[in-house]
């Protein structure tokens, strides 16, 4: 066809090809198209419903929960309405993940009202934790006075080369210059001014890095959320985010020649007031304290439809964590609806261990791996012996099962951890009468392989002759058949 005429049956009309028409009162219409050509035209009607928008809402508003240690858990639910006059489709995320971090090194600890667990540096500040003025948590740190030295305010040293993810919440509460420092580094962040440096200029919010800077505009008396992400020690770089928004990925190091990051530093300068709230430091906080599903659906006119939330607390340290639900939607007026969670985890200690054998030797060594922080330990062996050692190793003198009992214990309660093992070689074989002596101990001479069911043992370059009777064994089943092979080398058979 030459030339198109649409009738869109509300009185308004198009002659181009395809085009696009927007009715502003839903209802059905009768769609008219009449084509021509040089040989003549054509007409074609059609009858279409035009649907409304739909209109979204969502009952809670946001969620509180307290949950106990070790594994407590809620369900919840959230309810989706649509109270629109179209077909309303839906998407849930989770966004804005922080909190104390279950698998954490360093936590503000702010939140309890205390900052005991940071060191002092020197300089004429005066730190305090005040309650009227939070971040995210019910706690800040406010930091006031100070001078001109680096080793001024708190900080914190960890373990090296682990961490992945740095959170903080900062404040910008003057209008001095350099008077709100965040700065993560090695022995040395004194002197080079630390990994990452993070800082308040007047309303200016920057980041000093290795060869390259960047300021972002900032508001007095607003707090930031200043987060470090995907830390890369191998490639020295690090995602740079601002309230949940990626500034630059794969930022550079301030210091190149650091070999590691063990040391966070909060201090301010020029006699300014710093605040900071919700300092983490760790691995990336997981999201699975809180879970959904459905996670994606449509609901009809006047419908509603049901999305089950659970809250969980295994693995969390005690704490407060928080997230973000998001609904997504195709209701034209609320595309994007969020919904603040927040998690209370008790600081109840929950009991857990592990436990590695020394060979024949009935040695054993328990490792602690209770979360809140223990301040006791009670020790049941199963045997009649006891210990209140965190990490203690018991000698077992003969086989059986053992119920191996913990009992942990701090200021907010205790709780108990059973286990069994079973011990099967206690004291090894008879050893041999003789213990032959090769005159060149080296691989291939004399017996240098022994096969046996599951044992493949080859004896090693200059280890002589061993008993590995008991750190080599295996499990045979009566009136079975196995065959025992012995190899000797090629030279020196003895």
């Amino acid at each position: 066809p030459s030339s198109w005429l649409w009738n869109f049956g509300d009185g308004f009309t198009s002659i181009e090809q395809n085009p696009t028409h927007a009715y502003s009162i839903q209802g059905t219409y009768n769609v008219t198209l009449i084509v021509n050509n040089c040989l003549g035209a054509d007409t074609i009607i059609k009858t279409l419903t035009v649907q409304g928008p739909p209109l979204i809402a969502v009952v809670p508003t946001s969620f509180n929960v307290s949950l106990a240690a070790c594994g407590d858990s809620v369900s919840q639910t959230i309810t989706i309405y649509n109270n629109g006059v179209g077909e309303l489709s839906y998407e849930l995320t989770i966004d804005s993940i922080t909190g104390t971090n279950p698998e954490g090194i360093i936590y503000d600890d702010f939140e309890d009202g205390n900052y005991n667990d940071w060191l002092m540096g020197s300089g004429s500040y005066t730190a305090q934790v005040v309650a009227s003025d939070p971040g995210n948590g019910s706690y800040s740190l406010q930091l006031t006075g100070g001078n001109y030295s680096f080793g001024d305010g708190l900080y914190q040293t960890f373990t090296p080369d682990t961490v992945s993810y740095i959170s903080v919440y900062m404040k910008p509460s003057s209008t001095l210059y350099y008077h709100n420092f965040f700065s993560v580094g090695d022995n040395n962040i004194y002197s080079n001014y630390g990994i990452i440096y993070m800082y308040f200029e007047g309303t200016t919010l920057g980041l000093y890095t290795y060869s390259q800077s960047i300021t972002l505009p900032c508001n007095l008396n607003q707090w930031y959320h200043i987060e470090f992400k995907n830390i890369n020690f191998s490639t020295k770089t690090f995602d740079f985010y601002v309230d949940n928004v990626l500034i630059q990925s794969n930022f550079p190091f301030c210091s190149q020649t650091s070999v590691n990051v063990s040391q966070v530093h909060l201090f301010n300068y020029d006699y300014a007031t710093a605040y900071y709230d919700d300092v983490i430091i760790g691995e990336p906080l997981s999201d699975l304290w809180v879970t959904y599903q459905p996670d994606t659906g449509t609901v009809p006119v006047a419908d509603t439809s049901i999305i089950n939330i659970l809250f969980n607390s295994t693995g969390l340290n005690g704490g407060t964590y928080y997230a973000d639900l998001i609904v997504n939607s195709n209701d034209p007026l609320n595309p994007q609806i969020s919904i603040p969670c927040t998690l209370n985890v008790s600081y109840n200690p929950c009991a857990d261990f592990e436990y590695s054998l020394s060979g024949c030797s009935g040695i054993v060594g328990f490792t602690d791996n209770s979360l809140n922080a223990p301040i006791s330990w009670m020790w049941n062996f199963g045997d009649g012996s006891t210990s209140s050692q965190q990490n203690p190793t018991h000698t077992y003198t003969s086989t059986g099962t053992y119920n191996i009992q913990l009992i942990i214990c701090n200021a907010y309660g205790c709780d108990t951890a059973t286990h069994s093992i079973t011990l099967t070689n206690i004291n090894g074989p008879v050893p041999a009468s003789c213990t032959p002596q090769t005159n060149s101990p080296y691989t291939y001479i004399g017996i240098f392989n022994v096969i046996f069911n599951t044992i493949n043992n080859s004896t090693g370059s200059g280890d002589d002759y061993q008993d590995y009777s008991c750190t080599d064994w295996t499990t045979v089943t009566v009136g079975n058949t196995y065959t025992l092979s012995v190899q000797t080398g090629y030279s020196y058979n003895e």
